[in-house]
């Protein structure tokens, strides 16, 4: 691996209109270049690198996401139970509307 990131390294430096991040071997050891160095050394990724390469690229989308996941987790098992006990689907609306509120704001205490 370290013998193709460097072989990058030097084939970069040779072109005269390559970035100069581009000639130097750690752009392909831990910058942009990594995947470009992985393809080549047919290296694969775990399951679980993949997601936390994923999650690092768009936090973003990942935060919410889950934030998404577990509102609609919480709310929707207690609109389960409340929907067992045969109420009205009035009430279950009146219900539910505080009760996504509540559970979209609600925070893990250790």
């Amino acid at each position: 691996m370290a013998r193709e990131a460097i072989g990058l390294a030097r084939e970069a430096a040779a072109k005269d209109d390559s970035d100069d991040r581009e000639a130097h071997v750690g752009f392909y050891l831990i910058d942009k270049g990594l995947p470009q160095l992985e393809g080549l050394a047919g290296a694969r990724r775990s399951r679980l690198e993949a997601l936390r390469r994923l999650t690092r690229r768009f936090p973003l989308l990942f935060y919410l996401g889950m934030i998404t996941l577990l509102t609609a987790i919480f709310s929707g098992g207690l609109l389960a139970k409340a929907y067992a006990s045969a109420y009205q689907d009035w009430l279950l609306a009146l219900i539910g509307i505080p009760l996504l509120l509540c559970a979209s704001i609600w925070r893990w205490r250790w």
